[in-house]
């Protein structure tokens, strides 16, 4: 290895870790500076708004449904009305639905029809509860959510006591599989890179805006000022894309730490954990042209991969790089320190991170997939409909 190859790998190195140790400060600021549910001292519930409905579209939820149902009706604000959208489920998702139904006056069943033209199914469906809204608040849940007794109250005082109008949390990802652990962080950790939440929180930045669909509170008002779902039809990132118009107009849009009080468990095979992000990771941010998609996956191996790399390259050189060697290390050893403490922070086991360079791997390997199928004549499948792009 010459002079020149090894002085290029010590400066790619350098930049690695400087990298990863901005990733370890950014935690370290959403850890101290964050708003945070569990710090919320809730007001008294005469104090909150009279009513909220709640809104929860759902296609083939029957595994995880009644769950969230039943956190709701254990609930410490109690004054809700839920609109439940069964979004043609062929499970056991609308008998579940009726049981609640029945046993308690507050629970509404709406059967969804097919998205016209041009709808994405999530959207669509709740759109068939928008006739039905009248409370001064919405919550937009999602049927894989659980949500602590004070949740509610918690969420409704922080809004109240901060003029909030759009409020969202972040969760805590219940990992039960192998490729669930390794993968649903590290792709919130890539998603947290485009998106700072101190530049979301930040009203001076209308252009860094997002938002979890799982668990959206939002003023009716200022949802109806946005054209409500509708403005946001054909989109399969609908959370983002609504949160993005909200700041662009003006809106007062608060990301806060949610884990100790708000559950997700998003997939539960990596089978299923794949089919989710092959939907997502191209059709949210298309492209057509092949050579960006390939550079978007060469960087996310390059953050995984770069010092392992260079370690083995040092390792078996004729020289045996002294410096290159203990610059990998060091770029490792950054990767990983950062990886846990992100991790650890949103109680997600932090041992995995050394698993980090796989995630990357693999999701790498996914948006290639994405792009493929959904360039592809069939399209993307997700829940029995087809999504995809196709080429102008």
């Amino acid at each position: 290895m010459g002079k020149t190859g090894s002085l290029l790998l010590e400066i790619l190195l350098l930049g690695y870790i400087t990298f990863y140790l901005k990733v370890l400060w950014d935690t370290l600021f959403d850890w101290k500076c964050l708003p945070k549910l569990e710090k919320v001292n809730p007001l008294p519930l005469d104090n909150l708004p009279p009513v909220l409905d709640i809104v929860i579209p759902a296609r083939n939820e029957g595994e995880k449904i009644r769950r969230c149902l039943k956190s709701l009706q254990n609930q410490t604000y109690t004054t809700f009305q839920v609109w439940m959208v069964n979004d043609r489920s062929t499970d056991e998702t609308e008998a579940i639905m009726k049981e609640l139904v029945q046993e308690d006056s507050r629970f509404h069943l709406i059967q969804g029809i097919e998205p016209p033209p041009g709808w994405v199914g999530k959207v669509n469906a709740i759109a068939q509860a928008i006739p039905f809204l009248s409370a001064p608040w919405i919550l937009f849940l999602d049927a894989d959510t659980w949500l602590h007794p004070e949740t509610l109250q918690r969420s409704l005082t922080y809004t109240q006591q901060h003029q909030v109008e759009f409020f969202t949390l972040i969760p805590y990802l219940e990992c039960g599989t192998f490729w669930e652990h390794v993968i649903l962080p590290a792709m919130v950790f890539l998603i947290s890179l485009e998106f700072p939440s101190r530049q979301v929180n930040n009203s001076q930045k209308p252009n860094i805006a997002i938002a979890n669909g799982q668990y959206i509170l939002i003023q009716r008002p200022i949802y109806e000022k946005l054209g409500t779902h509708a403005t946001v039809k054909g989109s399969v990132i609908e959370d983002l894309d609504l949160a993005r118009l909200a700041k662009r107009q003006g809106i007062k849009l608060t990301l806060a730490i949610g884990v100790s009080y708000f559950h997700v468990r998003m997939y539960t095979s990596f089978t299923t954990l794949r089919e989710g992000w092959t939907k997502n990771l191209y059709l949210g941010k298309p492209d057509l042209s092949p050579w960006l998609t390939a550079f978007r996956i060469m960087g996310l191996w390059l953050l995984g991969f770069l010092p392992i790399v260079t370690f083995c390259i040092s390792l078996f050189s004729s020289s045996h790089h002294a410096p290159l060697m203990f610059l990998s290390a060091l770029a490792l050893g950054t990767l990983f320190l950062s990886m846990a403490f992100n991790r650890w922070v949103y109680k997600c086991f932090p041992g995995y991170a050394l698993l980090h360079p796989l995630a990357l791997f693999v999701i790498g390997c996914f948006l290639y997939e994405s792009r493929r199928l959904a360039l592809s004549p069939q399209g993307i499948l997700w829940k029995g409909r087809h999504y995809k792009t196709k080429p102008e």
